[in-house]
């Protein structure tokens, strides 16, 4: 005779759900919040998984810029959703900045690099107001043209953001912004490159790569593991996480 299958608590979760709840944080919203990086930051910080690890070819150069002590500034520009607020993130936590201050509410962040630099880290400049952005472009275009060498901004900002803020900016001030015309013509890959002002285009990705290899993480993480100690599967039965990745 037949043992009887235990019946499951209906109450026990599953030990992968942290892991499930997080990965829904990137399915869409009606706010579109999972494209943006401190939706899915605050997820992952209340669920308490490992994260999502991908290659970042571009921010790694721009970690490269930072430390050779170049003088300038940097833009950090794509599209919704193409990463910039990640990497201006990423780029604030590999210079020792505290991720508690990150997350807080102000939309301009100061560090203290370790060669005595001021780095200014604008991590979206559609969320500054007009004042704010002002300041932070004119400090931009201070360290780009003016020799001001005690100072970094890293700013994120979407195509069309930044280049309508100059153009306003420099209507206010009755003239043709300098640096209007410079980031114009690096997103359309004509003119010639600015020494100080280094500019990264996430857009530019190759998105078939980058879908390829976020498949690859999102199916063989480690988290995947918890499944194994499921009471839903086993003496026959196949959970349906597990049967779904199968």
């Amino acid at each position: 005779m037949n043992s009887p299958v235990p019946a499951i608590p209906e109450s026990a979760a599953p030990p992968a759900s942290a892991w499930v709840r997080f990965l829904r944080s990137y399915g869409p919203t009606p706010s579109n919040l999972n494209l943006y990086d401190e939706h899915v930051a605050g997820a992952l910080g209340r669920a308490k998984v490992k994260p999502i690890t991908l290659s970042s070819p571009l921010l790694e150069k721009i970690k490269e810029r930072v430390a050779s002590g170049k003088p300038g500034s940097i833009l950090i520009a794509g599209t919704a959703g193409d990463g910039k607020t990640y990497h201006c993130r990423s780029l604030w936590s590999f210079l020792g900045g505290a991720d508690k201050e990150w997350s807080n509410d102000s939309t301009v962040k100061m560090l203290t690099l370790a060669d005595g630099r001021r780095a200014v880290f604008v991590k979206d400049l559609s969320e500054l107001s007009d004042d704010q952005g002002d300041q932070a472009l004119a400090l931009m275009e201070q360290t780009v043209f003016w020799g001001v060498d005690n100072s970094i901004v890293v700013a994120a900002a979407n195509h069309g953001q930044i280049l309508k803020r100059l153009g306003n900016l420099g209507i206010r001030e009755k003239r043709e912004h300098p640096l209007r015309k410079h980031i114009q013509d690096a997103f359309l890959l004509s003119g010639t490159p600015m020494d100080r002002l280094a500019i990264f285009d996430l857009s530019r990705t190759t998105h078939r790569s980058s879908l390829e290899e976020v498949l690859k993480a999102v199916a063989g993480h480690e988290e995947w593991g918890h499944c194994a100690r499921c009471t839903r599967q086993g003496d026959g039965r196949v959970g349906s996480v597990a049967l779904s990745r199968a």
